[in-house]
């Protein structure tokens, strides 16, 4: 077994809050972040916005999908909050940023 494979979960597509969250490898980690995510896309009411989320593992980097007819929505702001709250590091913009530091239990949440 590889190293990454202890961290790893079975499925590594899935839907969550009505986005779709990805991840390369499956990591778990990467998974979490994703909940976390969709849990504060949800809880702003703009979960209808997005997509999909994509971790690519190898960049350890989340790619973030604007559902086409909303890429212009005010509601955008919020989505950039949530990704700051829910996701260690993505892509906004063109721009790599960072997100806080994941201690969330989402488990009750979806």
């Amino acid at each position: 077994m590889a190293d990454y494979e202890a961290g790893t979960v079975n499925h590594s597509d899935l839907v969550a809050c009505g986005v779709r969250l990805s991840s390369r490898h499956g990591l778990a980690w990467e998974m979490r972040d994703l909940l976390a995510f969709a849990v504060a896309l949800k809880e702003r009411g703009v979960e209808h916005l997005v997509e999909s989320a994509w971790y690519d593992s190898n960049s350890n980097c989340c790619y973030i999908e604007i559902a086409e007819r909303w890429k212009d929505d005010m509601g955008l702001w919020a989505v950039e909050e949530a990704a700051k709250i829910g996701l260690t590091q993505y892509e906004w913009n063109g721009v790599i940023q960072h997100g806080e530091p994941q201690s969330r239990d989402v488990g009750d949440e979806i």
